[in-house]
Parts: C-alpha cells; structure tokens; sequence
C-alpha cells in the first residue's frame, strides 16, 4: 500500500512539530528530577536510563517520519512512546502531548486505507481533533484568574498596562 503524498507530508509534518515540541520542552524530556509525581504510580522506581531510552526512542520517532514519512510505524510507535512517558509524568500529560497521542493514532489509521480514503480519514478526523483543542483551550480562559492574572502577565511587556499608553 502506497500512501499518498497528502499523508506523506501530514507524517512529515507531524515529525517536525513533535521534534520542534521537544526541543522547546527538551527540560521536560530529557532531565527528570527526583520526586516528580508520575501520572499513574507504577509501585516501581522509574530510572533515569529508561526515562532517557524512551525519550531518545521518541524523537528517533520524529526524524524518521522527517527523513522517511513513508514510515508505517512511527506515528503509532511515537503515540504509545508519549502515552508511556506521560504515565510516567504528569508534567507532561499537557493538552499538546495528548494531540500528539490523538493525531498519530489518526495518521496511522489513514495509512492503513489507501489513496483519497486515508486522506478523507486523515482530514475527517483530524479536523474535530484541532478544533476541540482550540475549543477546550478558549474554554479554559473563562475564568476570573485569567483576566486577573495572565492577561496582565501577557500584556505589561507590550506597555498597555500603563494609562499613558493607551
């Protein structure tokens, strides 16, 4: 089964975001102090060398959907990767970590159909997935803490704190 290059540049893409995303939390992935409360208690200690193996396993995920998006695997096997390592860590059981989950699993469903139907799965699911974020994120704004707080937070570099610039 050949994917289609619409598929193709959805996996390529997904690599360059997941690699981007763990290069800008890279303290998130790549360093785990002692005492951070995993997600589910394993009754286990969780080593350091393992937490490393996987996070390494996971960006190798990333460049071999940037280097070769024909990859059947990787999506899925980058998808359960982040579901282990948020297991591990609640700090990284964040919104985008689970879109990532979401969207890896529809893209290796799309690749399972060929041609135009994996790219209507592609895009039929894709769609409710980005928008629900993006719904659940604004949703999230609805509360007196973030106009209290964040939005000033935000604003004050930009001067328009201040009276006199406005």
């Amino acid at each position: 089964m050949t994917p289609s290059l619409f598929c193709q540049r959805l996996q390529a893409w997904f690599g360059v975001a997941l690699l981007a995303q763990m290069l800008t939390t890279a303290r998130l992935w790549f360093v785990l102090p002692p005492g951070r409360p995993p997600l589910i208690a394993w009754g286990i200690a969780y080593p350091g060398w393992l937490h490393l193996l996987l996070s390494g396993l996971l960006a190798g995920c990333g460049v071999a959907l940037l280097l070769r998006p024909r990859h059947r695997i990787a999506t899925l096997a980058a998808s359960a990767l982040l579901v282990v390592l948020c297991l591990g860590d609640e700090l990284r059981a964040q919104p985008w970590a689970w879109l990532f989950i979401l969207c890896g699993i529809v893209l290796f469903l799309a690749r399972r159909v060929d041609g135009k139907e994996g790219d209507t799965l592609a895009a039929s699911h894709l769609r409710p997935i980005l928008v629900g974020v993006y719904v659940w994120a604004g949703l999230h704004k609805i509360n007196p803490s973030f106009f209290e707080t964040t939005t000033p937070f935000f604003l004050e570099p930009l001067g328009f704190l201040d009276p006199g610039a406005l």
